[in-house]
């Protein structure tokens, strides 16, 4: 299999700085007293020189690489709000496929991913408010060019 599997996550620990992107393998433990918790496994070495650390990250961050990079080969993963000519979405995953959808929560129109045109806005973590200041540009007929 030649596909690379990979997730982010927002780090919780002091060591690193809270809140930055974690890139690596997932595992998830579930702890009693805590609840689930996400681990993330960084392969290299990580921000502080300790070679593959492990650290803790908030599981309702965490998300999957597609397998797919925008326009400029950035990496695009679950949660990236993207722009795809002149509409823009949100990448969710739907039985089994990463698709294109117009909500990160709830029913959505959602479609297949299989154009390589995206360009990554944002995502809906750093920025809960773009696809909704997208939307609303959309709908009134303005130029979302600014919005981001």
């Amino acid at each position: 299999m030649n596909r690379r599997i990979c997730f982010r996550g927002k780090s919780v620990e002091l060591r690193r700085k809270t809140g930055e992107w974690v890139y690596g393998q997932l595992d998830y433990t579930y702890d009693p007293e805590y609840g689930d918790r996400a681990m993330i496994k960084v392969y290299g070495r990580g921000a502080d020189g300790e070679i593959n650390p492990v650290y803790r990250v908030d599981a309702d961050t965490v998300s999957q690489y597609t397998g797919m990079k925008d326009k400029s080969g950035k990496a695009i993963y679950e949660g990236d709000i993207v722009r795809d000519g002149d509409g823009f979405g949100v990448i969710r995953f739907f039985d089994g496929s990463f698709m294109l959808a117009d909500k990160w929560e709830g029913p959505s129109n959602a479609y297949l991913i299989w154009r390589q045109s995206f360009e990554i806005l944002g995502n809906v973590w750093d920025d809960p408010t773009l696809l909704d200041k997208l939307l609303d540009s959309f709908v009134k007929g303005l130029d979302f060019e600014n919005v981001t």
